[in-house]
């Protein structure tokens, strides 16, 4: 019998199996299906028959990849959040300047959810949920968090930034964001999306003190 290179062996184990691709298929239009649902009807009202009429199949299917309606909306919160995280990975690992970066950062975020505004309302919906039943952050939301957090340290470390917290500023930052694409979303703004980047980023980095003021 040939001996396979370690190559091959990797390669080998690496290989999904018809059955596990199908799997991974299925959970996916399941979970897309649940974001379609919650944008549209909210958390509270959305039911796992309300997901499985959405994903055209029977309401017993969505219990054979899902234990229960919590498992599907903690899943489907972390896949929303994947998207998130790796179309901002390169913005977070760009080099130069602070200011350049966070604006990079804001201006994606408002360019990937602008594209992708039901998934907004899922996220949304999910990340208040979360909040609500003070339950631990979900994976790659806490990655998304963590990289902000990291951003906004490393800026403090190198003088980019005030002695702040960078856990409160990048709280205060996702607030203030989650604010400008509700916003957006709901009111049809006419500025521009650059525009609202730039009105973040000189919130955080400026306030809203008109510098001129004199100080009594």
């Amino acid at each position: 019998m040939t001996k396979r290179s370690v190559k091959e062996t990797t390669s080998l184990m690496n290989r999904k199996t018809k059955g596990e691709v199908v799997e991974e298929f299925r959970c996916a239009s399941i979970q897309d299906a649940a974001m379609a649902v919650i944008a549209r009807k909210g958390i509270d009202e959305t039911t796992i028959q309300d997901v499985a009429d959405e994903a055209g199949i029977a309401k017993g299917t969505v219990y054979l990849y899902f234990r229960d309606r919590d498992e599907l909306l903690a899943k489907t919160a972390n896949r929303a959040f994947e998207k998130l995280v790796a179309e901002l990975e390169p913005t977070f690992n760009a080099p130069g300047p602070f200011t350049d970066r966070l604006l990079a950062v804001v201006l994606r975020q408002l360019q990937f959810f602008d594209d992708n505004r039901m998934l907004f309302r899922a996220t949304l919906a999910l990340s208040h949920r979360e909040a609500g039943l003070h339950k631990p952050k979900m994976g790659s939301y806490a990655q998304y968090a963590a990289r902000l957090e990291k951003m906004f340290l490393d800026a403090r470390e190198n003088g980019e930034m005030r002695d702040l917290d960078p856990l409160a500023v990048s709280a205060l930052y996702r607030d203030c964001l989650r604010g400008v694409i509700v916003r957006r979303i709901e009111q049809k703004p006419k500025t521009s999306r650059e525009e609202d980047a730039q009105f973040i980023v000189s919130i955080l980095l400026r306030g809203i003190e008109d510098p001129k003021q004199e100080r009594t």
